[in-house]
């Protein structure tokens, strides 16, 4: 008796598992590489980057690198050439290091000078 429940049971079992090997295959040829997927649904053209992103692998290999025209490489103060700093410093904030990140006089400045001309000066 149980050799004959056993057989019927293969027989019932035998075309469940023939169908979900069929559908599991109709998935797996359906998958795509998460890049692919990526691209397809996120055009690059639309995205504005402010720097340079990249993807690395665990061991931190860099594996992808994208950047919109520009290749932007921030540097430590230390990395940077003196004379290229204090041309900086010239040109935008001679006051630099004299306040503490928030050049009060160069707020108050604009503000005048914005609220006379009743519009917002670059």
């Amino acid at each position: 008796m149980r050799t004959y429940l056993a057989y019927i049971t293969i027989f019932f079992l035998f075309p469940v598992l023939s169908i979900l090997i069929f559908l599991s295959y109709k998935e797996w040829s359906k998958t795509q590489s998460p890049n692919h997927v990526l691209d397809e649904r996120i055009p690059i053209e639309t995205i504005e980057l402010a720097r340079t992103s990249y993807m690395t692998a665990a061991n931190g290999k860099v594996i992808s690198e994208i950047s919109n025209g520009e290749k932007r490489t921030y540097l430590k103060l230390e990395d940077i050439p003196l004379f290229l700093e204090d041309l900086f410093i010239v040109t935008e904030d001679q006051n630099f290091y004299e306040h503490a990140g928030v050049d009060i006089t160069g707020i108050s400045r604009a503000l005048l000078v914005n609220s006379q001309n009743n519009d917002l000066e670059a």
